[in-house]
């Protein structure tokens, strides 16, 4: 949207030799926009509060030290270039000005954009160089503040706490020490804060899906779930309460309540807040004494207290949603155990089921039935998905990842690793020491190096 303003005002007036006087002939042609970063934005560290000013004369050095008085302008990155003829104004007279703005702000989880350009004249008497430099930091000065900025604008304040879980998507999202969840979109962008999240103690992504998470009370939510869009709005998932650990697949999310039980929904609109019309989260039959949970494209599958391993198929023949791996709440799935598996400690879901079963052992089982073992170097503490097909992450910190063959490839990419997950663009890791790297993906050289991930709240 384009806004064209004319502004016409009078400075001071005084009686006597020493009266002035500022007349403003000036007309004002803008743009705003806003949105998240990395969107079509710029980034939050862009914004990041600085002032630029391309204008050298004593008039220019007025109009910076007064711009620079300005709390407003403090919390954006502001960029003038000014342009006056004459460039050193006599006392009295007529001046044409010039001036082209670009300012930044953030107002987490969003920033916005301000372009302007200012053209006209000013008509003074008894006015020095630095007293025109002043009326016009004033124009720039009243022009942002009209903009009617968010309450929250400026970079965020808090200190970024070490990350503890990385889950890709997109959006890829990092939860923090201190319950902080913040999110990145793959393509590029560095990473922002949601505060609606703040509290989380859980959180897990799909492809497709989104975002999802438990807040500090148990009560299950996801971000955008319900309409594809990129808002970064998050609500509650209507009857889901006491949820220890969430799994997001492609097109449903399953939460682990403390009791054993586990409840999936649908991405749909009706699975979310407000609940008073919508279709709560429809409970899983069969599962009592679940421990661990994974949500896959498909199926999900739990790990129960005795060492066994239960699926059940997100949209069986009996579905009614049409969408494949879509939970249907009118048709609550029903668990079974696999055959071929027992005393494991953990549980993956993709094309075959895979669990840890002995320190260094890993058992596949496809959906025929058929089973195999794939033995790592190492004792094996997590299993996720690489791009390289499923992974384990071994006590040392190394992840070792295997397809089709019965072997594990250990990933050169990274060692020292606390957590570790793949997406549609690329995998990530968390290190021991708390540095967030990102690797592979449809937009990166075959042997690109990790990128780390900068946190610059």
């Amino acid at each position: 949207m384009v806004l064209v303003v004319l502004v016409a005002a009078c400075g001071d007036k005084t009686a006597g030799p020493g009266a002035f006087e500022v007349k403003r002939d000036l007309k004002t042609t803008s743009k705003k926009s806003s949105g998240l970063p990395g969107t079509g934005m710029a980034t939050l560290s862009d914004a990041a509060p600085s002032l630029n000013v391309v204008n050298d004369t004593a008039l220019g050095q007025a109009f910076k030290a007064a711009l620079a008085e300005s709390a407003l302008v403090n919390k954006g990155a502001i960029d003038v270039t000014l342009i006056t003829d004459p460039k050193d104004p006599p006392a009295n007279g007529t001046m044409k000005v010039a001036i082209e703005l670009t300012a930044l702000f953030a107002h987490v989880p969003e920033i916005s954009q301000l372009d302007a350009n200012i053209a006209g004249t000013l008509v003074y008497k008894n006015r020095s160089a630095a007293d025109l430099g002043k009326e016009l930091a004033e124009v720039v000065v009243d022009h942002l503040e009209g903009a009617k900025l968010p309450a929250n604008v400026g970079p965020p304040t808090t200190k970024v706490t070490k990350a503890v879980s990385i889950t890709p998507g997109p959006p890829t999202c990092t939860l923090h020490e201190d319950g902080v969840v913040r999110c990145w979109e793959p393509r590029g962008g560095a990473p922002y804060s949601i505060p609606s999240l703040t509290g989380s103690k859980a959180i897990d992504a799909g492809n497709n899906f989104g975002l999802c998470g438990i807040r500090a009370d148990g009560r299950a939510y996801c971000v955008d779930a319900w309409d594809n869009s990129i808002k970064l709005e998050a609500r509650d998932v209507c009857g889901v309460a006491n949820a220890t650990a969430i799994s997001v697949g492609q097109a449903s999310a399953c939460a682990l309540l403390a009791n054993g039980h586990v409840k999936c929904w649908a991405g749909r609109a009706e699975a979310f807040e407000p609940c008073d019309k919508g279709t709560p989260a429809v409970e899983v039959k069969g599962v009592t004494a679940a421990t661990v949970l994974d949500t896959g494209s498909f199926k999900s599958c739990v790990l129960t207290k005795d060492g066994s391993v239960q699926c059940w198929e997100l949209c069986d023949d009996k579905c009614r949603s049409g969408v494949v791996g879509e939970v249907d709440p009118k048709n609550p799935p029903l668990a079974a155990p696999v055959k071929g598996i027992t005393k494991a400690t953990n549980v993956l879901v993709g094309f075959e089921v895979c669990a840890t079963v002995k320190d260094n052992k890993v058992t596949c089982v496809e959906r025929g039935g058929k089973a195999r073992t794939i033995t790592l170097p190492e004792p094996v503490q997590k299993l996720s998905y690489g791009m390289d097909g499923a992974c384990g992450l071994g006590a040392s910190g190394s992840v070792y990842c295997w397809h089709e063959k019965p072997t594990a490839t250990k990933t050169e990419a990274v060692t020292d690793v606390a957590d570790f997950g793949a997406g549609m663009y690329g995998s990530c890791a968390i290190t021991k020491t708390g540095e967030v790297l990102c690797w592979g993906g449809p937009d990166s050289a075959k042997d690109a190096p990790p990128k780390p991930i900068t946190f610059r709240d």
